[in-house]
């Protein structure tokens, strides 16, 4: 949100937060400990940084995965450590968007297209990319696409082509993708190249300088 819209948001966003933390602990047994796995997770399969892996897998390397936290992950050193570097990235971009963000940089852009492009940029550099998180792109994108003035079409037609990837590879070719079989390493590829490509259309759309009139939306 706008610079002159941040505060005010704030408080509500820091009195809900609290008042929801309060209450999954209070009634969630164990809810705590979803804090403790997350922080032991490793490189979810289906993840950005793990297709290198699954594509040396499917030329013939020997790529182990393992079940941890209701996921598969690539049961490497290196994979481990990727994982851990992606975490700080995450924290990193998220600390200089939020600086930009202040300083009025982004708005050029309607707050739809931003926030859609933040969380694919988050989704990046997440260990996990579920296929379910789509529900999650697929409504910021319809949210986007409901004004004429939005400018991340392109973008969306990238992640249009990543879910129908998706959905053409999980769950019907789950297991054959586990096993470094081609073609399901490939459907994976396209997802995510496609994916990766929107991300970078959209850091350039976050980037680039605004032409003719500032449009600053609520």
């Amino acid at each position: 949100v706008p610079r002159k819209k941040l505060l005010p948001l704030f408080k509500y966003f820091s009195a809900s937060s609290l008042l929801l933390l309060f209450l999954l602990f209070s009634w969630s047994g164990g809810f705590g400990n979803f804090f403790s796995n997350q922080n032991q997770r490793g490189l979810q399969v289906e993840s950005v940084f793990a297709l290198p892996f699954m594509i040396f897998k499917a030329f013939g390397a020997d790529i182990e995965t393992i079940y941890r936290f209701g996921s598969l992950e690539v049961n490497l050193d290196t994979a481990n450590q990727i994982a851990t570097l992606a975490n700080w990235l995450t924290i990193s971009i998220f600390l200089l968007l939020f600086i930009l963000n202040y300083l009025g940089k982004f708005d050029h852009l309607l707050i739809f297209d931003k926030a859609l492009i933040v969380i694919i940029t988050v989704i990046f550099f997440s260990r996990v990319f579920s296929p379910q998180f789509y529900v999650w792109i697929g409504a910021l994108s319809a949210m986007a696409l409901l004004n004429h003035k939005g400018k991340s079409k392109t973008i969306i037609i990238l992640l249009s082509v990543s879910a129908l990837m998706t959905q053409v590879l999980y769950p019907a070719l789950y297991v054959q993708y586990l096993s470094g079989e081609f073609w399901p390493v490939m459907i994976q590829s396209i997802r995510i190249f496609t994916f990766t490509g929107a991300v970078i259309m959209g850091w350039r759309l976050l980037l680039q300088k605004p032409t003719g009139k500032v449009m600053i939306h609520d």
